[in-house]
């Protein structure tokens, strides 16, 4: 394997990549360069994660593409995230 593979990054550059990464893909099992491909593409959405999920969302239930199982993983994550929201808003006016 290459030295300079993302799968293999010491630990040192994995810190740099905790100060700038989100938090849920830093966090997550997925590959380094998933993460990093991922991170790319939440800064085109201007680090709105929410849009970001929803992208994949909509790309996964093309037709050509047809991935409805992530759809549907993505679609109660978002929901998840949604009801948090809320339920900190009923917290916060009561």
């Amino acid at each position: 394997m290459p030295e300079n593979n993302l799968h293999s990054i010491d630990y040192s550059t994995r810190l740099l990549y905790k100060a700038t990464m989100h938090e849920e893909i830093y966090n997550s099992n997925l590959d380094w360069d998933l993460k990093l491909f991922l991170q790319s593409k939440l800064d085109k959405f201007g680090g709105n994660f929410n849009k970001l999920m929803e992208d994949i969302l909509q790309y996964s239930i093309l037709p050509e593409v047809e991935e409805y199982e992530n759809a549907a993983i993505i679609r109660d994550y978002l929901k998840n995230i949604e009801n948090e929201k809320r339920s900190n808003r009923d917290h916060q006016s009561s």
